[in-house]
């Protein structure tokens, strides 16, 4: 019986598609690999074949979407390919960013006092 539907990468719409499994203590986990631009994801399209061929493969620049991805890695460490973030790690990351902020702002506030009320004792 002939298959009548392909995987298509969601990003970048190629049928360069091949399983990844990994195993999660006994459980296997299967994730789905894109060959053209490193897509990994459990999640892919799975489309007809006829409509799969009038897709057309994009081009996919990592450098410009580098800080919406992370590296997926398997359970030994080592990089699978990528995925975009989820919106808790994109609010995560804001968080982070604002604190490092605060930080960086405060600072020599905090010295300035430090200073002050140490010069106060003398």
């Amino acid at each position: 019986m002939k298959r009548n539907y392909v995987l298509v990468c969601p990003v970048c719409n190629s049928k360069e598609v091949y399983p990844v499994t990994d195993v999660i203590g006994k459980a296997f986990q299967t994730y789905y690999h894109c060959n053209n631009c490193g897509y990994t994801s459990p999640f892919f399209l799975r489309v007809r074949l006829e409509e799969a061929e009038k897709l057309k493969v994009k081009k996919v620049d990592l450098e410009a979407i580098k800080h919406e991805i992370v590296p997926v890695l398997s359970t030994n460490y080592k990089v699978l390919g990528w995925r975009f973030k989820s919106k808790r790690e994109k609010v995560d990351s804001a968080a982070f960013n604002l604190v490092k902020l605060e930080l960086i702002l405060l600072l020599p506030i905090l010295f300035l006092v430090l200073l002050v009320m140490l010069t106060k004792m003398r």
